[in-house]
């Protein structure tokens, strides 16, 4: 689930995959926070 997600969010928020080098985003918990924030965001266009 959380790769289809990832999917979703880099369809929508490119700068999203570069989120992926960072470290702690391997935590689920973080992940979530900053999928969250990015949903959050108004969309792009």
């Amino acid at each position: 689930m959380a790769g289809l997600q990832s999917t979703s969010v880099k369809k929508a928020y490119p700068m999203a995959d570069k989120l992926e080098e960072l470290p702690f985003v391997e935590q689920m918990n973080t992940n979530e926070t900053i999928f969250s924030h990015y949903l959050n965001l108004p969309s792009p266009g």
